[in-house]
């Protein structure tokens, strides 16, 4: 085999996992963008207030901040709320 022929199957095969990897990635962030909840959602969801939820984070719920600069909202996943609260 030629070089040539070498270079042009390895450079497919490493388009082929780019590819496959932010299939992956967007399909993830898609799942994780449907479970996730906004604090706000989440006291209205459960009918409960701030301090009940601050409980819930002491007693080991994770609640989720964006990598941006300045953004001070906080989410949570509604699995890991369920999960939680014993509801699966």
């Amino acid at each position: 085999m030629d070089n040539l022929g070498f270079f042009s199957e390895h450079l497919e095969s490493l388009i082929k996992e780019g590819v496959d990897a932010a299939i992956e990635k967007i399909i993830a962030v898609k799942l994780l963008d449907e479970d996730t909840i906004t604090q706000q959602e989440v006291m209205k969801k459960y009918d409960i207030t701030a301090p009940v939820l601050k409980t819930w984070r002491k007693a080991g719920l994770k609640r989720y901040k964006p990598p941006i600069a300045g953004n001070r909202s906080h989410y949570y996943r509604k699995s890991e709320i369920e999960k939680f609260l014993g509801m699966k």
